[in-house]
């Protein structure tokens, strides 16, 4: 973020110095982000990452809502988060969202249930599982995706360690 730029003074023999100084400024800034941007780039697509941060960051989202209780109503382009504890399911219940909206579980300890069942008002489901359904009972992160089109609810899960 760009937290001051100098002002020139027109006339004067300051003003390179200013201009420079606003060069500084904005390559600094530029440095800054695209650190940020690799960092971010480095926590999400590389498994076994710490997705700490994202979970904490969704805990401060607009639309973002800590789910209480064991069930709960998905609105399009929301997000929720829960951390689970043992032998613990949540159930959400999805009707026409007509969109899409994100489900994030954290487990502590793998378990024989599984964290999320999804109750969809259209009918079953299309749910993927992408490292396979092994990956669904295992401690750690799980990062659900919900979109609905056409009456038909896509799911997919992604599972970390």
């Amino acid at each position: 973020m760009i937290t001051q730029l100098y002002v020139f003074s027109p006339g004067s023999y300051v003003v390179a110095e200013e201009w420079n100084a606003n060069f500084r400024v904005l390559k600094n800034t530029n440095l800054s982000h695209q650190e940020a941007i690799t960092d971010a780039f480095q926590v999400v697509m590389f498994k076994g990452g710490d997705y700490t941060p994202i979970y904490n960051r969704v805990n401060n989202t607009t639309n973002s809502s800590a789910i209480i209780g064991n069930s709960f109503v998905v609105t399009v382009d929301n997000e929720y988060y829960k951390e689970l504890g043992s032998h613990e399911q949540v159930v959400a219940d999805v009707g026409h969202i007509n969109g899409e909206a994100r489900i994030i579980l954290k487990t502590a300890q793998n378990d024989s249930l599984p964290p999320l069942r999804i109750n969809y008002v259209g009918g079953d489901a299309n749910i993927v599982w992408p490292n396979g359904i092994a990956h669904w009972f295992l401690a750690g992160m799980k990062f659900v995706f919900l979109l609905e089109r056409n009456n038909k609810l896509y799911v997919k899960m992604i599972a970390t360690e």
